[in-house]
């Protein structure tokens, strides 16, 4: 069962069935969609950096949040890279997240979550 999907600015996708966290391509990411119990999934988006943390993916944004992220204890961090591109690019990834089959279908909006792109 796929449990989480990384979304890349060339149209690629990886999930956690494709390898542990550590093995997601680092740079250009668009959006991270989780399986949520609540919500059917969360979709991290338009963040500076992607973390994996406690097991699951949490965004930060600026490099204080990266600084924060890496000063916690354990000796394994892994962190994935945000990168800008053309709003039309991003929004086919954005509605790519939404969409996704693999994933449960999306059923309301966590309050951490960005208001969605229009």
């Amino acid at each position: 069962m796929i449990e989480w999907v990384v979304y890349y600015d060339d149209g690629s996708s990886f999930t956690s069935e494709d390898g542990p966290p550590e093995y997601a391509p680092r740079y250009g990411v668009q959006a991270v969609a989780c399986r949520h119990e609540g919500v059917g999934r969360l979709i991290w988006d338009s963040r500076d950096y992607y973390c994996w943390d406690g097991g699951t993916w949490v965004p930060r944004d600026r490099e204080a949040g990266l600084v924060d992220y890496l000063s916690l204890p354990g000796r394994e961090k892994v962190v994935l890279f945000g990168r800008a591109i053309p709003y039309g690019r991003y929004l086919e990834v954005y509605n790519r997240a939404v969409d996704d089959r693999r994933l449960p279908f999306k059923t309301g909006r966590d309050p951490r979550e960005r208001e969605p792109p229009t």
